[in-house]
């Protein structure tokens, strides 16, 4: 009697990345490995594990690096260091040297997976691995959970829609019933999806089963299986189906019946090529040969579409897609599974073009090591598809509002969320069935509130909180008036999540310094308040005082400087007085401070400035000559505001000229002496007579004497 044990090693988590390396890693029960980087295959020496076993075994590895993470034979799990994970010994799996179709490897947003694993019969359990414990080492939480019994014990793993978890898929023994698992939100679902579909498989102990794969876009599925050796039965059973990836139901798409003859228990090995368009499946036909296909699975009639690539004598086993789009086949020497291996180096060509080569690669140096449990390779899961966008998770956007008033529950991203329906609980005993909805709480308070989505039955959640205030009134004050000059800061009273003023400010005061009308609405969340209040100012105040005052210093003149009435107080400086008007006989600048009956204040300055008459003597002769005595024609003035003098030769030439009094004449011209003359001068010059700005045109002789 030949077992089939199966392991699987699942993930539970969100969006596939595009690092893809989870599957580059193969690991053999006879420690020996091969490994993918950058779609090249390398060999791992000997001894790339510590795991011997006649069975296959599973292995996971990092998707980025694609260095290992975990294995297990279904008996024991491994860390990535090759040593036994705690609490990972003496699981309930087989690991028998019988055959083994199935090791599944997907990553996990938070590092914890789910393995599956099968004993001898016809149960499939499975264990929990966090592996961010044990310093990142990894530990089996929980194991030897059962999940079905009665199972054909060949199995797969598909992504859901929105890669938020999987469907394991299996096979009920001695029925046509293929049970789809969900995985996701970090559980197992019990209550498998049950399909009715393709051919029955056989009830006894006594027949095998050959494999069950999915392509890469995990949306088809390959399903073989045929009798014992020695059994009357002499046909084998394969069908492609399509998955529903979204409610997990199979549905036969191409029955591949097969009338073989005698049947061994190494045939009905299958594989898809890279694009999932050609499909490999090995038989052994009566007369000693295995026979290895292909399969065209987008012909119209791909039974009658398959072509013989390879028919031999030697055994052909297990055959496996790797990730440089090559499959790679467990070979035989003289019917005995050595570590070497066959290649189909172009499976996405047709026929012959594929490129078969019989015992290409060698991965021992061993090969006596390399013959054991080689039969069997790692199987991953396959379904690399990357769906994003087709079912993303529910992005929620909830605008609370205050009491009495409308909260928004919106799902923000509609379009491309798969549910069948959807409920909004709101906490407070109240629900809709809307996608976006609102709710009007009666009461303030925190609510707890749950978005919930259905899809083919299956239930998800998304809980959250919503805070719900008392609608809120508040005041920036009363109406005002201000005096002059004067600014106000306006505050809002209460706390609030945004500010918003007429002004376009957006914090919680303003710095008001002219007259309008000023608006601030509040919110937090939906809840908002409106208040605003009216500035108004009192006009200036104006004093009686002009901008200046002239007086006579000289000839002990005072001036009256009055302010104005009407006022309530009165400060003058620098004279200190609190009068009314004051009397001044200093030259400077005064000022003022009055205040009215409402509080304003005003003030101004004036200037109190010099007017005496003008007065300029011009003499009528000098001597030039150095002796110190009336050397310089200099004319002498008081309070002259501008001055302007020319003076002329008897020919009219003009010798000197000056704007200035104290610019005086010494009898040359150009550095040269004039001689004794009598010269002609002209003089214009300003000045207030009685206050007032007078113009002055003068003329007269000047003798010069040396």
């Amino acid at each position: 009697m030949r077992l089939i044990i199966s392991i699987v090693i699942i993930l539970t988590g969100l969006q596939y990345l595009q690092a893809q390396n989870q599957n580059n890693t193969w690991l053999f029960g006879t420690n020996l490995g091969m490994k993918f980087n950058n779609k090249v295959m390398s060999i791992i020496p000997d001894k790339a594990s510590n795991m011997l076993s006649g069975a296959g075994c599973a292995i996971i590895s990092d998707k980025t690096s694609g260095s290992v993470l975990l294995y297990t034979n279904g008996k024991q799990v491994w860390d990535k260091t090759n040593s036994p994970m705690r609490n990972g010994t003496l699981l309930k799996g087989s690991s028998l040297s019988h055959s083994i179709s199935n090791g599944l490897i997907v990553d996990n947003y938070n590092n914890s997976y789910f393995v599956f694993y099968t004993n001898d019969i016809d149960e499939i359990y499975y264990a929990f691995v966090d592996l961010k414990a044990n310093g990142g080492l990894g530990e089996v939480v929980y194991k030897d959970s059962l999940l079905a019994r009665g199972m054909d014990l060949q199995f797969t793993a598909v992504r859901l829609p929105n890669q938020q978890g999987h469907w394991l898929i299996t096979h009920q023994k001695g029925t046509n019933k293929f049970l789809s698992y969900r995985i996701s939100n970090n559980q197992i679902y019990k209550s498998p999806v049950i399909s009715v579909t393709g051919p029955q498989t056989y009830p006894s102990t006594q027949y095998n089963y050959g494999k069950m794969t999915s392509n890469r876009a995990g949306n088809r599925l390959a399903y073989g299986f045929f009798p014992a050796s020695g059994s009357s039965i002499d046909e084998a059973q394969i069908a492609e189906y399509a998955i529903d990836k979204k409610c997990g139901t199979i549905t036969i798409l191409n029955d591949l019946y097969t009338l073989m003859g005698t049947v061994f228990a190494n045939s009905c090995r299958m594989s898809y090529d890279a694009t999932g368009r050609y499909l490999y499946v090995s038989y052994y036909r009566l007369g000693d040969t295995y026979e290895l296909y292909q399969y065209d699975m987008e012909s119209t009639d791909p039974s009658a579409s398959k072509v013989l690539i390879s028919a031999s004598y030697e055994v052909i086993g297990d055959m496996q897609l790797g990730d440089d789009d090559k499959i790679y086949i467990a070979s035989s020497q003289n019917r005995t599974f050595t570590s070497r291996i066959s290649v189909v180096n172009s499976p996405s060509s047709l026929g012959a073009a594929c490129n078969f080569g019989q015992n290409a690669i060698e991965l021992s140096q061993n090969p006596i090591l390399g013959s054991i449990g080689l039969e069997h390779f790692p199987v991953f899961v396959h379904d690399i598809s990357n769906n994003k966008g087709t079912d993303n998770p529910p992005k929620l956007n909830i605008i609370p509002a205050c009491a009495q008033s409308r909260s928004s529950f919106e799902l923000q991203n509609t379009t491309d969320v798969i549910c069948d329906s959807v409920i909004w609980v709101f906490g407070d005993g109240n629900s809709s069935t809307l996608k976006n909805t609102s709710h009007v709480y009666t009461k303030a308070g925190t609510y707890i509130t749950k978005f919930i989505w259905f899809v083919c039955g299956y239930q998800s959640e998304i809980i959250d909180t919503i805070k719900i205030i008392e609608q809120t009134t508040f005041s920036l004050g009363s109406d005002t008036t201000l005096c002059n000059g004067v600014s106000i800061t306006l505050k809002v009273p209460i706390t609030a999540q945004n500010y918003l003023w007429n002004t376009g400010d957006t914090s919680a005061e303003i710095l008001v310094k002219k007259a309008g009308r000023y608006q601030v609405s509040i919110s937090s969340g939906n809840c908002q308040s409106t208040a605003e209040i009216n500035i108004a100012y009192h006009p200036p105040l104006f004093t009686a005082l002009n901008d200046e005052y002239t007086i006579c210093d000289k000839e002990k003149e005072l001036v009256k400087l009055d302010a104005g009435e009407g006022f309530s107080t009165y400060k003058w400086t620098p004279t200190e007085d609190t009068t009314q008007w004051i009397i001044v006989g200093d030259l400077g600048e005064y000022f003022v401070v009055v205040k009215d009956f409402r509080g304003c204040d005003g003030s101004d300055g004036t200037k109190v400035k010099r007017r005496c008459p003008v007065a300029v003597y011009f003499p009528n002769s000098f001597s030039p000559n150095n002796d110190g005595i009336n050397d310089v024609y200099a004319p002498v003035g008081v309070d002259v505001e501008s001055f302007q003098l020319k003076i002329y030769n008897r020919w009219g030439q003009l010798v000197f000229e000056s704007d200035n009094l104290n610019h005086t004449w010494d009898g040359t011209i150009k550095g040269k002496f004039v001689p004794t003359d009598t010269y002609i001068y002209t003089a214009q010059y300003t000045g207030f007579i009685h206050k007032k700005m007078q113009t002055f045109n003068t003329e007269g002789n000047i003798t010069l004497i040396r």
